[in-house]
């Protein structure tokens, strides 16, 4: 799951199975005005192709629903940005997506966050899960 918190991507680099679908979350983060917090999902221009995304998903709304696309069936490295905050030359909102071989997808490695001192923390999955549930419990009282 690709996550959109403060203007950014959450994980970055984003690394997904080639052809598989992508689901992205947005949240209103506190103080955030919800005009200036929609966002898009847009790949870099195809080479020789400079009119053409391969993946592009607009008004990405900061209310927690999901919205889908498909990751490129062909293994490799894709840039993409923000089409309101970014651009295509990885400017402002931008991030990589990573489409990997199926066998290389089926063993991902946890990032796992160190304090300061050098503890280990929950793993950066669990930490988003946690954040996006708060701000969704959060919304809901303010409701």
């Amino acid at each position: 799951m690709l996550h959109i918190a403060r203007h950014r991507y959450i994980p970055d680099p984003f690394e997904v199975p080639a052809g598989e679908e992508v689901v992205i979350m947005s949240f209103l983060d506190p103080g955030e005005d919800a005009s200036d917090a929609v966002h898009s999902v847009t790949s870099a221009p195809v080479e020789g192709h400079a009119d053409k995304a391969l993946f592009h998903v607009t008004n990405i709304q900061p209310t927690g629903e999901p919205y889908f696309f498909t990751a490129p069936a062909v293994p490799g490295t894709y840039p993409y940005y923000c089409i309101y905050h970014g651009d295509a030359q990885g400017n402002g909102m931008a991030g990589t997506l990573v489409a990997l071989e199926p066998a290389a997808a089926a063993t991902p490695t946890p990032t796992t966050p160190t304090s300061e001192s050098g503890e280990q923390g929950a793993p950066l999955p669990a930490l988003v899960a946690i954040a996006a549930l708060g701000l969704a419990v959060a919304l809901r009282r303010r409701s």
